[in-house]
């Protein structure tokens, strides 16, 4: 060490003093690792199986001075930086708290992974919000499968498969015979619902309770329900209608409560959970005749529809990745429901899948179709036959021709009408046995 004497005096370098300081100064040697990197969404959360789709990954310390991410770990599929040209799979950093991802194929059976990021600081750690789903993959031929039946009954659920084959659908009729899903009591004291909940192909069974909300997922090998799991702590039912439709386009199913006064939504996370409540309208907005929700404007929402005997009002969907309704408007000023049943379904072939209204009464089926904008043309008899089910009358689409079919519920068997250009055709037996459910028979 250096020392300068001036007089009895004894002074230090500074340049030394500095360096001492800086050797016994934890908080500089602290800043020379990077903070561990968290993802706090994924957008969308949902993709196909075959890979190749843009998501959108945000969060935090994804990149800062002299480091950045250096791979995306994608369930168990490793991805590293995109080159020029960007092909999937790969990820570009286009922020501290924003990665764009090129999703890579799915690995194994469809379902949830975890996406995570990795820097020099560490790994993300994985939870509810980094949860990508792979879309089930489409039968290999023939098309798209129809929609199942399902039966929920005191003690199990029973499945009905769809016309799930190129012959069965061209004889428009169920492909093969029901099986148990599930041997455990499941069903809600306030209403039994069944949804897109996961990304899995098969729908959720939800039972409604005034204690909370209960779901059974499907498997992924959609042979079977999984057990029964509590998603919402919460007492969430409408005094007037408890829904379950797609509101917010992110290609799964809310939870929907509509009140005397409100019209309250619980998101599913796609995975194991309902987010807390949000109300998405004040001010009463319900059907004398009716409350549903579908998407009749095209853009990948579901609308709220009330039927009151002689109007029909509409509150549209602010929008894909919006929150609430914009303000209700008249959907029809014509008087229009069905003695047996008032539906809300595609039935007239929509590209889009805007679903038209459709009255079931004692001896024909009348059709409002929509025009696109939330607006319904005037009632249409496209049936003069008696046709309704002794146990329910549902719109599927049973047949996967992307159009709704009239299915009649009975006692002994279940018989669907098919539409053709502005009609139904004859019925037609679908399932020559019993297929009924003592709490509930959902489309789904």
């Amino acid at each position: 060490m250096t020392i300068h004497r001036r007089g009895s005096r004894v002074l230090l370098s500074l340049a030394l003093v500095a360096v001492a300081a800086a050797a016994t100064n934890p908080v500089r040697a602290a800043a020379d690792t990077p903070p561990r990197p968290t993802v706090t969404a994924v957008s969308p959360a949902t993709g196909p199986a075959s890979g190749g789709a843009s998501v959108v990954i945000s969060g935090t310390d994804f990149s800062g001075n002299a480091f950045s991410a250096t791979s995306v770990q994608v369930g168990a599929t490793t991805v590293i930086p995109c080159s020029s040209p960007r092909t999937a799979p790969c990820f570009t950093v286009d922020s501290p708290t924003s990665i764009t991802l090129l999703t890579p194929p799915m690995s194994g059976n469809s379902g949830i992974v975890d996406i995570t990021v990795t820097t020099p600081g560490g790994t993300s750690p994985t939870g509810p919000a980094d949860r990508y789903g792979y879309t089930a993959p489409p039968p290999p031929t023939g098309g798209a499968p129809g929609a199942p039946l399902t039966a929920v009954n005191d003690t199990n659920t029973w499945v009905l498969p769809p016309a799930g084959t190129s012959s069965s659908r061209a004889k428009r009729v169920a492909s093969t015979g029901p099986s148990e899903w599930s041997s455990t009591p499941f069903y809600g004291s306030v209403t039994t619902l069944a949804g897109a909940l996961t990304p899995v192909g098969h729908s959720s069974l939800v039972a409604v309770n005034k204690s909370g909300v209960w779901v059974m997922t499907p498997n992924n090998a959609q042979t079977g329900f999984n057990s029964p799991a509590l998603w919402s702590p919460y007492a969430f039912y409408g005094s007037r209608a408890t829904l379950l439709a797609d509101v917010n386009g992110d290609g799964l199913d809310e939870l929907v409560a509509v009140n005397d006064d409100s019209v309250w939504v619980m998101s599913s996370n796609g995975t194991d959970g309902f987010s807390p409540p949000v109300r998405w309208s004040a001010g009463a907005f319900y059907g004398a005749l009716g409350t549903m929700a579908a998407d009749i404007t095209g853009d990948g929402c579901a609308d709220l529809v009330a039927v009151n005997g002689t109007n029909v009002w509409v509150m549209k969907a602010n929008g894909v990745g919006q929150i609430g309704f914009g303000a209700p408007f008249l959907g029809s000023s014509s008087t229009f429901y069905g003695s047996h049943a008032t539906l809300l379904a595609n039935v007239s072939g929509h590209s889009k899948g805007d679903a038209d209204l459709v009255a079931v009464d004692d001896n024909s089926q009348w059709v409002m179709t929509i025009d696109g904008q939330g607006h319904f043309e005037p009632p249409v008899q496209w049936s003069g036959t008696a046709f309704y089910g002794s146990r329910a009358t549902i719109a599927a689409d049973v047949t996967g021709s992307g159009v709704a079919d009239l299915i009649a519920i009975n006692d002994g068997n279940v018989y669907a009408m098919h539409p053709g250009t502005a009609s139904f055709g004859a019925p037609a037996p679908y399932f020559g046995s019993p297929f009924f459910g003592s709490r509930a028979t959902l489309p789904g």
